[in-house]
């Protein structure tokens, strides 16, 4: 029951300051109305004026362009050096996993030998 009234009061309330609003709103048209430019300001746009600013506008876009694409040039020659590089750097660590096999074969080779050596020496020592 009390919402009941409270809701209407508020709305009530709300009605009212709405219908205030409305009334002094034909008060401040009137009151915006008078704050006219006075009638010595210049509306007219000088077109040179805008012929420069717009010359100005696309040198700078140009400018900005231009800077953007020797950006993107060394950044694509940083790329093509580092690929350059990496492909420097895997052929190095080939050349040295193949120098490792050679060496690796060469050691299995001198066991080899030195196993058979042993093998005779053993053969040749009388007991």
């Amino acid at each position: 029951m009390w919402d009941k009234i409270v809701a209407v009061t508020y709305s009530l309330i709300l009605h009212a300051i709405l219908i205030g609003i409305l009334l002094s709103g034909t008060h401040l048209t009137a009151y915006f109305s008078t704050l006219t430019p006075p009638p010595n300001v210049k509306n007219e746009i000088d077109e040179t004026q805008v012929q420069l600013e717009l010359e100005r506008l696309t040198r700078a876009e140009m400018i900005k362009n231009a800077e953007q694409q020797a950006q993107h040039y060394a950044l694509e020659q940083k790329k093509l050096e580092y690929q350059q590089l990496m492909k420097q750097a895997q052929a190095r660590v080939q050349a040295l996993q193949q120098e490792q096999k050679i060496e690796q074969q060469q050691l299995e080779q001198l066991e080899q030998r030195r196993q058979a050596e042993q093998a005779l020496l053993e053969q040749l020592q009388p007991e």
